[in-house]
């Protein structure tokens, strides 16, 4: 992993929504309202934290049909995306 991404990735995991959408995701697949339901955050807010989490490649989704109200729903899963703090990365930090 790259330093940027690593930035990027400790600075969405700073903030506490995002880390429990995270955790959420992390345990099985969601769509957007069991995340707002679990979480009580608004549906839009969700859905900016999830884009921002998916473009950081923590998470993935994809569009899955819903037949009884004929649209489709973004379903969300983990990326499977790890990292840890290594002497070398903590070396590369400090320039």
């Amino acid at each position: 992993m790259d330093m940027k991404k690593f930035i990027r990735i400790c600075s969405l995991l700073g903030n506490r929504p995002r880390l429990r959408i995270l955790s959420e995701v992390a345990e099985g697949e969601r769509f957007t309202s069991d995340i707002t339901r679990k979480t009580g955050l608004s549906q839009p807010l969700a859905a900016i934290y999830l884009k921002q989490l998916e473009e950081a490649g923590l998470v993935k989704s994809r569009l899955v049909p819903d037949e009884k109200n004929r649209v489709f729903r973004r379903l969300y899963t983990y990326s499977g995306e790890e990292f840890t703090f290594s002497r070398q990365l903590i070396r590369k930090m400090k320039g």
